[in-house]
């Protein structure tokens, strides 16, 4: 039965050891992958990219709002406002 326990044993230190021969395939691997991630970020269109410019009119019809424009005047909000809502 003894037999059977050392068969299933992992011998955990030769498995690291041996990835620790390999290190520099993980370092070049690495390498690569990144020049590949850097190229794509470059190259790739930016589908989500948008620009607009927006020209908001000014409403003068609203004058019931002045006071509360005043009040804000008061306050030091708004100084370059007219009597209507921005």
């Amino acid at each position: 039965m003894e037999e059977n326990k050392d068969k299933e044993t992992i011998e955990l230190k030769k498995i690291i050891i041996n990835y620790f021969l390999y290190w520099k395939f993980f370092i070049a691997v690495f390498i690569v992958s990144l020049i590949f991630a850097l190229l794509y970020l470059i190259y790739y269109p930016r589908t989500y990219e948008v620009m607009a410019r927006i020209q908001i009119l000014e409403d003068t019809d609203l004058t019931s709002l002045g006071d509360v424009s005043e009040s804000m005047k008061s306050f030091g909000l708004g100084y370059k406002m007219n009597a209507g809502v921005n």
